[in-house]
């Protein structure tokens, strides 16, 4: 049933698409599936008979919801700033100091600078004679 309905979503989606890419309708249908699977989740019990094949069928609705909410430009993540300027600079200086560190043989806290970064998404590389980092 569940299948069958998101066949006829996914073309009455691309119908709305083809009329003049009738965004506002094609969306209607993307809340609508998610107001339906939402629903079927929110019954009472559902893990009484929720077997393999039903949860297969949520699976595929997610997937779906995701593939038609794409389209769209929804659920986009957002892309990690390059950086520029004097933020630039700060890495060229945390790098100096960590290096500094690791001649001093200092290695807890040049480590602790490297995880540092690396949880900002900044990943340092160590060269024979430098450090390079990229982002």
């Amino acid at each position: 049933e569940l299948s069958q309905y998101l066949e006829g979503i996914e073309n009455k989606f691309i119908e709305a698409l083809d009329d003049d890419f009738n965004t506002p309708v094609a969306l209607s249908f993307v809340f609508e599936v998610v107001k339906k699977a939402n629903s079927l989740l929110n019954e009472p019990h559902i893990e009484e008979y929720l077997d393999t094949s039903s949860f297969g069928v949520l699976l595929k609705t997610r997937q779906k919801i995701k593939a038609l909410g794409n389209i769209l430009g929804l659920f986009q993540k957002e892309e990690k700033k390059k950086l520029e300027g004097k933020e630039e600079q700060l890495i060229e200086i945390l790098i100096a100091v960590r290096n500094n560190l690791r001649e001093k043989k200092d290695w807890k806290l040049a480590d602790e600078i490297r995880k540092k970064l690396d949880k900002l998404g900044i990943e340092l590389e160590d060269k024979r004679n430098r450090t390079v980092w990229r982002n």
